[in-house]
């Protein structure tokens, strides 16, 4: 089959050694077990860890073997386990999910336990970008935050990926929302659900927003350890007393303390420090997938799913224009990826 591979050393054009990201027009269809299924893929989203993995700053990357790109696919069900976890779905069901082993490939595997039935509202395309960034809102917005009616929600990179749905699942849950976002996406940014909306390049706007303790939950999308912007000195004053800040990205050390969490929080604990979250560490799960292709389903979460572009991978120059799209941190919700009929 097709894939859109990453395997250090190989290849060439500005993906090359030591990144290595190319169509394999060989790759080996992957196999599953009672536990998985095997879709025929019709979609595949890129996350910003995509071309993260990657850099020439990771020597490791050099002893790496190859392995498909991507973890969201829709598609449909060619072959499906035995095993009582994969009874939800059969052969032939439009499906949404996330592959461990890579997901930009003609055909790709799906665990069970993270899949779940296409929204019939939601094209393959649009199912396709639900996965990690609406988990991701998901999980921040609900299980961290507890955003509950009436709350005050910040939302920083409103139009992105995770920042959409961030914005589409806070008003969903009965807050009022303020997105922050570029003036070019204001109007994306309202029609999906924020009250108001900040330019983070104009001075005055932003000198209004620091104006004082507004919010119950700030929910950034945008701080990382890269060149962006840290958002965190300048939101972490407009968080209510007892609010919370809730990141997806961080410095380092923030992934370090969130790495801890996760093992801390089965014993009931929480080692990241009072009033900030570190959520970069997602573990889905099919239940969280169901409760998003449900609300799509009964029209609470309308409008689609926000994408910025789609790709259609006949070249390598192709693949590399979504991966510098991805990389670009300017795209207004998801980049789809999918080979040629």
């Amino acid at each position: 089959m097709r894939a859109l591979v990453f395997a250090p050393g190989e290849g060439d054009g500005p993906y090359a050694f030591p990144h290595g990201i190319f169509i394999d027009e060989r790759h080996p269809v992957p196999s599953h077990t009672d536990r998985s299924l095997l879709i025929q893929t019709k979609a595949a989203a890129l996350n910003p860890s995509n071309y993260k993995i990657i850099p020439a700053r990771w020597p490791f990357v050099r002893h790496v073997r190859r392995f498909t790109v991507g973890y969201d696919a829709a598609g449909v069900v060619l072959s499906v386990g035995s095993d009582p976890s994969c009874a939800h779905v059969q052969v032939g069901d439009a499906v949404f999910g996330l592959a461990p082993l890579g997901s930009i490939g003609e055909y790709t595997m799906l665990p069970c336990a993270v899949a779940a039935k296409k929204p019939t509202t939601l094209s393959f395309d649009e199912a396709a970008g639900l996965n990690v960034a609406a988990l991701t809102s998901l999980y921040a917005l609900t299980e961290r935050a507890k955003v509950k009616k009436n709350d005050r929600v910040l939302v920083i990179g409103a139009a992105g990926g995770c920042g959409s749905f961030g914005v589409k699942l806070a008003k969903l849950l009965g807050a009022e929302v303020t997105g922050v976002a570029s003036a070019a996406n204001h109007a994306l940014v309202r029609e999906i659900g924020a009250s108001h909306v900040v330019d983070y390049k104009d001075d005055k706007e932003m000198a209004a927003l620091k104006g004082g303790r507004h919010y119950d939950v700030v929910y950034d999308t945008v701080s990382s350890f890269e060149d962006a912007m840290n958002w965190v000195p300048i939101a972490t004053p407009l968080v209510k007393e007892g609010g919370l800040y809730v990141a997806i990205n961080g410095q380092h050390s923030e992934w370090t303390w969130a790495l801890l969490d996760v093992l801390a929080r089965p014993l009931g604990l929480s080692v990241q420090r009072a009033g900030y979250h570190h959520v970069g560490l997602l573990v889905p799960h099919r239940a969280g997938m169901q409760q998003l292709a449900q609300w799509y389903e009964s029209g609470e979460l309308s409008g689609g799913v926000p994408i910025d572009s789609t790709f259609v991978l006949a070249t390598n120059a192709s693949a590399w224009s979504a991966m510098a799209r991805q990389k670009s941190r300017r795209a207004v919700g998801k980049i789809v990826v999918k080979f040629p009929d």
